[in-house]
């Protein structure tokens, strides 16, 4: 899962804009750890990915790393939890979502 997360002025919770997501029965689970290990390698060979992106500018290379490492977030703590559930609440609410249902995390 990647995502990028900013504090929410609305709700003072983190928003979160990005999550791997799928309804039950998408995938099974060894497509779950498919996913899992596409993001451990993509972390690990985040100065890679920053290198090639970058095409040889050093000013580049680093602000690409710099996101990569700090700007994207590879995982949800309770924070991030709650906030999703408070988005979602609150797009129910405004009828952006037709029903509000529980979080689950497969593993």
């Amino acid at each position: 899962m990647a995502l990028i997360r900013s504090q929410s002025s609305l709700t003072g919770l983190p928003f979160v804009y990005a999550t791997w997501s799928g309804r039950d029965g998408a995938v099974d689970h060894e497509q779950v750890v498919a996913l899992q290990e596409a993001r451990r390698q993509g972390v690990q060979d985040a100065p890679l990915i920053a290198r090639e992106v970058a095409g040889g500018d050093a000013a580049v290379e680093a602000r690409a790393l710099g996101y990569l490492r700090d700007t994207l977030k590879y995982g949800l703590g309770d924070r991030e939890i709650a906030g999703l559930e408070r988005f979602h609440a609150l797009a129910v609410e405004l009828g952006l979502a037709s029903t509000r249902r529980p979080l689950r995390f497969f593993s």
